[in-house]
Order: C-alpha cells, then structure tokens, then sequence
C-alpha cells in the first residue's frame, strides 16, 4: 500500500528520503527493492551514519499529491529457535520432552 501525501494547494518544491529499503542480514538477503513515486522524482540511493539504506528523491514541479511506494524482493532463510529445530511457518514442533 502507498504512501500518500496531499496538500490543500499546489507546492513547486519536495525535498523527501525514505528508509523503506530491508536490510541484508545473515537471516535475510534483499535481491531487490524498488521505491516509486508519483508523479515521478528524480532520486539518488546511499547508506546513513546508521547503516540504513535511503532513498532520497525530490520533485521540482507543481503538485498537490506525492505517492510512494516500496517494493522488494526479500530471500529469507529457515527460522531456527535456540535449539536449531525449525520454526519457519508451516511447520510443527512436538512439545519438550
């Protein structure tokens, strides 16, 4: 779902950054992210003090709504609990013995 915004009149000027992109990790790896916006911006990628991905995008032109949207394709791996069996969804654990 979008991320709207909408102003009671035009805005010549939007200066945004969004931090929608998920992290890489040992558990999940991001194969691609995508953030759009519409009307269409120009916009540049890079990594914060933090770590966290931004997308940084701003419009020079008349508007009185911005949309966004994040998309991504994330690879998870096989949930384990402390013990290493598997909890990744569907499956069953029998209780402690």
């Amino acid at each position: 779902m979008p991320t709207g915004y909408a102003y009671k009149s035009p805005v010549t000027a939007s200066f945004n950054e969004a931090r929608l992109t998920p992290r890489s990790d040992s558990r999940q790896n991001v194969i691609l992210n995508r953030v759009e916006t519409v009307p269409a911006t120009r916009s540049y990628r890079y990594v914060d003090y933090w770590g966290t991905a931004v997308t940084s995008f701003d419009l020079h032109a008349p508007h009185t709504e911005l949309e966004v949207t994040s998309s991504s394709v994330v690879e998870t791996d096989k949930r384990r609990d402390a013990d290493g069996r598997d909890r990744s969804p569907g499956r069953t654990c029998s209780p402690r013995q």
